[in-house]
């Protein structure tokens, strides 16, 4: 059925009538009815503007045939691959004001769009290139949580993430992560925002508010706040099949997406201690937790709290340092996750010694002998994952 709905002589019209733009005029869109046709009042259609259409029209047909392609695909990597984009809309500047950006939603038939395609803009200044890349990573970050769960994001990292029952005081214990670091932020909730979550929101300053929906009340108490930008966008949800594009000087670096699986979840205890019942809670939030924050990434947690993190350090050890001050005395009796092995010993010790009392890790190195039994000394919990999640 499929096939005989792919349409031939369409596409091999507009190319024919593209190809001779200068005899030929050309119209794909019907944005461009009206302008071509005040132009043909006035006598001429320039040379420019017959490019221009022809342009516009191979483009179309090139996606129309991208379209195609990606439907009868099987493979994860075929030998060839075009990315078909749409416009969505110009954005003042880019991630500094002396770059140039627009928001391009890329056209997919399989899974069709999802994600930040879908943003409903409901109040505030106009979104900008940084707020969208902060909704991204908040988006990549709540999709893995299935209990109300609140994400304070600051430079497309996590300065506060709490999940709890109750969205309000998901909200005070996220905020608890890192308030400064929170000012002039991005919120994000995988909830409707209630009225009591809104009262909360509304005394920090914050540069975006980011939910599935709102109630009404909590949208006319944030929407008071002029500078305030509040968005509506579906929770994603974990597709292995879609993929990962990263673009690098020459081409494009191409991978599967990172997800966790279900094995992660039964990780393999390492030390003479098992985790207690809380512990493991909070060790999962932990792992979570740490998958969306920048290589070398650490995560200590509390009663499903962020307590303080370390993120995009060149050595980890560095990662823990941070992660550690800013828990403070909070740390005593917290949980901590490493997204990758620790290649020494100094990391847990330091960690150890600020009262952390279980540790999830991937587990892998040559010094895991070394790390499991100052583990063991200090009467520490550790549980290896055997799955790394490096994010840079």
């Amino acid at each position: 059925e499929a096939l005989e709905n792919i349409d031939i002589g369409g596409p091999t019209m507009i190319r024919s009538a593209a190809k001779n733009f200068p005899f030929v005029l050309v119209i794909v869109d019907p944005e461009d009815y009206d302008p071509v046709l005040s132009r043909l009042r006035q006598g001429n259609v320039d040379l420019t503007e017959r490019k221009r259409l022809a342009q516009k029209a191979f483009q179309h047909v090139a996606i129309y045939d991208t379209a195609i392609a990606q439907y009868l695909g099987e493979e994860t990597f075929p030998e060839q691959m075009t990315i078909a984009l749409k416009k969505a809309y110009q954005l003042r500047y880019g991630e500094n004001p002396h770059q140039k950006a627009v928001f391009y939603t890329q056209q997919y038939v399989k899974h069709g769009q999802g994600g930040l395609a879908f943003l409903e803009h409901l109040s505030g200044p106009e979104v900008s290139f940084n707020n969208l890349l902060d909704f991204n990573a908040a988006l990549n970050i709540l999709k893995d949580f299935s209990d109300p769960t609140v994400a304070v994001m600051k430079h497309i990292n996590s300065c506060g993430l709490a999940s709890h029952d109750d969205l309000a005081e998901a909200y005070r214990r996220a905020l608890s992560g890192d308030p400064l670091a929170a000012f002039g932020g991005v919120v994000a909730a995988n909830r409707t925002i209630d009225l009591a979550t809104a009262e909360e929101i509304n005394k920090t300053h914050y540069d975006a508010i980011l939910a599935p929906d709102y109630a009404a009340e909590a949208l006319e108490l944030l929407g008071r706040k002029k500078s305030l930008r509040l968005v509506k966008v579906p929770m994603l949800e974990t597709n292995q099949k879609q993929l990962d594009f990263r673009y690098i000087q020459g081409g494009f670096l191409v991978q599967t997406m990172d997800f966790l699986a279900e094995e992660e979840f039964q990780p393999r205890t390492v030390t003479n201690r098992q985790p207690t019942e809380k512990e493991l809670s909070d060790l999962f939030f932990a792992w979570k937790a740490v998958k969306g924050i920048k290589s070398n990434a650490i995560v200590v947690a509390k009663d499903k709290t962020l307590l303080g993190m370390g993120t995009g350090q060149p050595s980890r050890v560095v990662s823990v340092e941070l992660a550690m001050k800013g828990a403070g005395d909070r740390a005593k009796g917290s949980v901590l996750a490493s997204d990758a092995f620790f290649p020494f010993t100094d990391g847990p010790e330091l960690a150890i010694q600020g009262g952390i009392t279980a540790v999830i890790q991937p587990g892998g190195s040559i010094r895991d002998k070394e790390v499991i039994e100052l583990a063991n000394k200090y009467n520490v919990a550790m549980v290896f994952t055997g799955v790394r999640h490096f994010r840079h």
